[in-house]
């Protein structure tokens, strides 16, 4: 089965380096295609890019932009699948 991840980049501003938060993006330990979004409408058109693409199960993880890099939250949405 097809598994895509969508990494929710949770920001306190609006001057997000969106390169640099995709080069970490790829750098976490994570299977299946991954997706960056900096906000909710990007999360939406994500997921439906992913589903077009055939992925079946899609999970969106919470992130935060810290002094030492990208950290995942522990917090997930499964969105389809």
């Amino acid at each position: 089965m097809k598994s895509g991840t969508i990494v929710y980049v949770l920001s306190q501003g609006s001057n997000v380096d969106t390169s640099l938060l995709e080069a970490e993006v790829h750098r976490l330990p994570l299977a299946g295609k991954l997706c960056l979004a900096i906000d909710i409408e990007e999360v939406v058109d994500r997921w439906f890019e992913l589903t077009v693409q055939g992925m079946k199960n899609i999970t969106c993880l919470l992130a935060e932009k810290g002094d030492q890099g990208l950290r995942l939250t522990g917090r997930e949405l499964r969105l389809c699948g």
